[in-house]
């Protein structure tokens, strides 16, 4: 999957927490799943890890901005 879905979003995001990222990426961790699993259950786990890689990919950004501010 590419980050293209990333791509002119979140412009107007208040500046993310790295420490809220990480306990995001902590309480919604990746899941093995076996063929007992719905494909509901996957789907769900897939769009909160979805929103995990949006903040993580936001969050580079911001703290990219931060270094090299625009002149």
């Amino acid at each position: 999957m590419s980050n293209n879905y990333m791509k002119g979003r979140g412009e107007t995001l208040p500046p993310i927490s790295s420490t809220l990222v990480n306990e995001l990426d902590t309480i919604f961790a990746i899941k093995e799943f076996s063929p007992e699993n719905s494909k509901d259950e996957m789907m769900y786990h897939y769009g909160q890890r979805s929103v995990i890689r949006f903040l993580k990919h936001h969050l580079i950004l911001q703290q990219d901005n931060i270094l090299n501010p625009k002149e």
